[in-house]
């Protein structure tokens, strides 16, 4: 799929806000960022960022928070990926770009509502880039994408150089008391540009306009995946199964993203 592209994993933890004796003892708090140094592999292991908002007002509320170090500086507007698990729902509508706003009025708390995570690119401890969820990943340097398997990535693009990405998961309304939101942090990396053909996509999204009457069985039975899985017979679909409201234009397209830069003069099938 890809040629001569290296990839680049954020091979350190630099922080958790993990207490010392983290656990489930008696005496232990308990553990905000389940297995730390998942997040610096590159297979399907992930670490856990844990989130409520306590059993009461102001009574056991947390936040999960890890931030991933490279080895060394990334450059000023190149891409790099955190690999990201969360509900299903929630990942489908952000993928949705501006139309991502949109849906928040479909979709109520699951988009807009009771869960907030936060991606801020550093350059050791100053940030260059911040983003959450709830204010939607729609511009032109972070995106939400997804790749040929269907997995989830925040994609950054800061104008500044970087080493860091700090990922936070909280709860930002008292809405389900008791509730624990996950947010799963499988790895971030960068592929570094090199001659020669792209090869295939690395992820893709899509964005519109006019998103009333889209369901949520439209989120899920997009399969914008399958435009990008290697396989010819498979494919993607955008359409809107609501009923159609005739004063309000209505337009979906899909978005396709390559790990590097091409070379002039390629050909694009």
């Amino acid at each position: 799929n890809f040629y001569g592209q290296t990839k680049t994993l954020a091979n350190t933890v630099t922080y958790t806000n993990n207490t010392t004796n983290c656990g489930g003892g008696l005496f232990q708090t308990p553990c905000r960022v389940i297995d730390p140094n998942n997040a610096t592999l590159n297979d399907n292991t992930y670490a856990r960022l844990l989130a409520s908002p306590g059993v009461a007002v102001g009574i056991g509320s947390y936040e999960g928070v890890i931030e991933l170090q490279f080895a060394s500086a990334i450059p000023a507007d190149q891409w790099s990926y955190v690999r990201i698990g969360a509900d299903n729902t929630l990942l489908r509508a952000l993928l949705g770009g501006s139309l991502g706003n949109t849906l928040g009025t479909i979709l109520g708390g699951v988009l807009l509502g009771n869960q907030e995570f936060e991606i801020d690119v550093r350059n050791n401890t100053t940030s260059v880039l911040t983003r959450t969820n709830t204010q939607g990943f729609s511009t032109d340097r972070i995106k939400l994408i997804t790749d040929g398997n269907g997995y989830n990535y925040i994609a950054v693009k800061p104008s500044q150089t970087y080493n860091r990405i700090r990922i936070s998961n909280r709860s930002i309304t008292l809405v389900g008391l008791g509730t624990e939101y996950h947010l799963d942090v499988y790895n971030a990396f960068t592929y570094s540009n090199a001659t020669g053909a792209c090869g295939r996509p690395f992820g893709t999204s899509f964005d519109g306009s006019g998103g009333l009457g889209l369901q949520v069985a439209d989120l899920n039975n997009q399969f914008l995946e399958r435009a990008i899985d290697g396989n010819t017979s498979s494919f993607s679909l955008l359409k809107s199964s609501g009923v159609l409201d005739l004063s309000v234009a209505r337009s979906f397209s899909q978005h396709f993203y390559f790990a590097t830069t091409s070379p002039a003069e390629s050909t694009l099938n």
